[in-house]
């Protein structure tokens, strides 16, 4: 296993073994939901999504569920067997690939998702995407840093990595917060990004 890192545009790839995402793992990021910094992510997310976009969204990897079943309008897509069936329950489940929305969610979760280029390829112009994600200096700091995962986690950027990432599937950068790193968390940068 080797970080592929691409110097010119400061994005790395670690073709990984993902780990198993189970009920344990579940039951870990509800847990983190309920503590005052999850209550408080919550909001700041909320409040990062409504100041660009009023309408439907769809949450693309839930975490624990607390972003949308907080926040109006907003359906749930996950690979967690667990989180699946919560999301069932309450009637927020949706299937990423037999559904089109003008505004997507990864908070915590771009980075495990090996291949985007299907779901960023297929949006529409005018798509939003909404995410809050690691951010690396350089490999060095990525290889230091609690958020190397090499059992989660396929992706790896800088801020203008990650930028010019997006930029080949067409999308422009809007808004760049750092409202995760006020809050207490560590390298964690939120982005909107707007399909062309």
């Amino acid at each position: 296993m080797e970080l592929r890192w691409n110097v010119d545009k400061e994005y790395g790839f670690l073709d990984i073994v993902p780990r198993r995402y189970d009920e344990e793992y579940f039951k870990k990021y509800a847990g983190y939901d309920n503590t005052p910094m999850g209550e408080a992510l919550t909001l700041a997310r909320i409040n990062f999504v409504d100041k660009w976009h009023y309408d439907k969204l769809l949450d693309v990897g839930v975490g624990g569920g607390k972003f949308l079943k907080t926040r109006q309008n907003t359906m749930g897509y996950d690979i967690n067997e667990t989180a699946i069936e919560m999301l069932k329950g309450i009637g927020r489940y949706v299937d990423i690939k037999d559904s089109v929305f003008s505004a997507y969610s990864f908070f915590d979760s771009f980075e495990h998702i090996k291949d985007h280029s299907d779901l960023l390829c297929s949006m529409y112009p005018k798509t939003k995407i909404f995410l809050s994600i690691p951010i690396f200096r350089d490999v060095c700091h990525i290889l230091r840093s609690k958020h190397f995962r090499p059992d989660e986690h396929y992706w790896y950027f800088t801020t203008q990595g990650l930028i010019r990432y997006m930029a080949d599937y067409g999308f422009a950068c809007l808004d760049v917060d750092n409202f995760e790193i006020r809050a207490g968390r560590e390298d964690i940068l939120s982005f909107v990004f707007e399909k062309r």
